[in-house]
């Protein structure tokens, strides 16, 4: 019989990671909240160092990035918000009208078209907000602290140089940080100029979806456009998931509509395939595009909406990571092969 010792320094270990791990899940929260502002700092910095370029103090610069960036934040959400709700609404009381014409019974969408216009009327208004005043004014109230906290993060990464450089020096080991930080770099402004590339193309094909569905005649083409514009972070399968609502809801306008909208999107994804994503990513993080969909699908599974804002750049951190691992392997078994 062979007895087994476990030395006390393998419990310790053993202990520390458990209440680690422990520790990571109770402010997972925090963690994501943290993850976006660094999203946020990555995206503006082409902006801060290009304004820094023409001698504006680094401060300066970041202030004025900020406050635009939440100028066309409020101001387009202001702007986007009652016109959603209205279209949403009009969707709704249409419903069942087009289950009509598919299915011929609009039993079960005459109850959906309630919800939803139940829900969008608390939304536009203050129809049920008493019935749930205490917890709105809560959950309210927590989203903009959340806004507000990652806003003030984001801003403070950004204000200095080396925001997370000097971020990373405080919290890693002095022989780890040359490495890491060396590798953090390069993450960020990948991750950095992949955000803005992918924000600016989603507006334009959003852009272009709006104009195409609005001279058309389609109804709910604001929502529909959004929509398409939102899916553009799929690749491959976003703009077909878009093309299917706005193809069916042209087709109640006319069989050529429906048919004019079809060959408008796919005119418009052959446009961003050769001159948008060339002209635009050409300096992002050049993942596959297999491996976003399976980060988005993962980071959706794991945490949500969050997971899915997070995926890529995780995606991408990993693929530097995983780039190194290979590159030090290749190094090390080079000498064996020459020898042979």
């Amino acid at each position: 019989m062979k007895s087994i010792s476990i030395s006390p320094s393998i419990l310790w270990w053993a202990t520390g990671i458990i209440l680690g791990l422990g520790f990571v899940y109770v402010i997972r929260d925090v963690i994501v909240l943290f993850c976006i502002a660094l999203l946020i700092a990555a995206a503006a910095e082409p902006a801060i160092r290009r304004i820094h370029r023409y001698k504006i103090n680094r401060s300066l610069a970041t202030g004025i990035v900020f406050v635009f960036l939440l100028m066309v934040i409020t101001g387009f959400l202001s702007f986007l918000i009652p016109v959603v709700i209205d279209e949403t609404r009009s969707f709704a009381r249409a419903l069942p009208e087009y289950a009509r014409e598919i299915t011929g019974s609009d039993a079960l969408f005459q109850d959906i078209s309630s919800k939803i216009l139940s829900s969008s009327e608390g939304a536009g208004g203050i129809t049920g907000i008493p019935k749930g005043l205490f917890s709105t004014t809560i959950g309210v109230f927590g989203a903009f602290a959340s806004s507000l906290a990652v806003i003030s993060m984001a801003f403070y990464l950004s204000i200095r140089e080396d925001g997370v450089g000097r971020f990373l020096r405080s919290i890693l080991p002095k022989r780890y940080q040359k490495y890491v930080i060396s590798r953090a770099n390069v993450i960020y402004g990948k991750i950095g100029y992949w955000m803005l590339g992918q924000f600016l193309l989603m507006f334009v094909v959003f852009l272009f979806y709006y104009v195409v569905l609005l001279l058309l005649g389609v109804p709910n083409a604001l929502v529909l456009a959004i929509y398409g514009g939102l899916l553009e972070i799929v690749p491959y399968f976003g703009p077909i998931l878009a093309a299917i609502p706005a193809i069916i809801l042209a087709f109640f306008v006319s069989p050529l509509a429906s048919l004019l909208v079809a060959v408008s999107y796919a005119i418009i994804q052959q446009v961003e395939n050769h001159i948008l994503v060339p002209q635009i990513m050409k300096r992002a993080v050049g993942l596959n595009p297999v491996v976003i969909i399976l980060a988005l699908f993962i980071g959706a599974k794991i945490a949500g909406v969050p997971g899915m804002i997070l995926a890529v750049p995780f995606a991408t951190a990993f693929q530097v990571f995983i780039k190194d691992v290979i590159d030090a392997r290749g190094e090390r078994e080079a000498p064996l092969e020459e020898k042979i």
